[in-house]
């Protein structure tokens, strides 16, 4: 009983933590929008850094990655969550597609070694800042 008690919590939890990322999602897009229409860099580099980051790894990490390690371990949500944040960029070739992938494995190994989703965030900030970096 405590097993399916477990399972309920856990499906409430994903599905309100989806319903939030959906909104701020929405709210990570119009930003996006007016940032990329007044001043690219500044905002762009804020969103990109910080919030986005925040948003997909809360997602991806914090609510994908548990819940299916939680039934089929940690290897398979390390892949799942992985594959789940690639298609969630929409990579337009397949070199695109294997680097969204094996980022998102580091990020998941991160996830799972250190048990948050602070190591992740922090990863996917930083190697968002450097692409800006090299971009701009």
């Amino acid at each position: 009983m405590g097993r399916i008690s477990n399972s309920r919590i856990s499906r409430d939890r994903l599905l309100l933590s989806a319903q939030h990322w959906l909104q701020s999602v929405t709210l990570f897009q119009h930003f996006k929008l007016q940032s990329l229409a007044f001043t690219p860099s500044v905002q762009l580099i804020g969103l990109a850094v910080l919030l986005a980051p925040v948003l997909e790894e809360s997602l991806f990490r914090g609510c994908l990655f548990p819940l299916i390690a939680n039934s089929a371990g940690n290897a398979v949500a390390m892949i799942v969550s992985a594959a789940a944040f690639a298609l969630f960029h929409g990579p337009p070739d397949f070199t695109h597609w294997v680097s969204f992938l094996l980022t998102g494995v580091v990020y998941s190994w991160l996830r799972a070694v250190s048990g948050a989703t602070t190591a992740p965030a922090i990863a996917h900030s930083a190697y968002n800042l450097v692409l800006l970096a090299v971009l701009i």
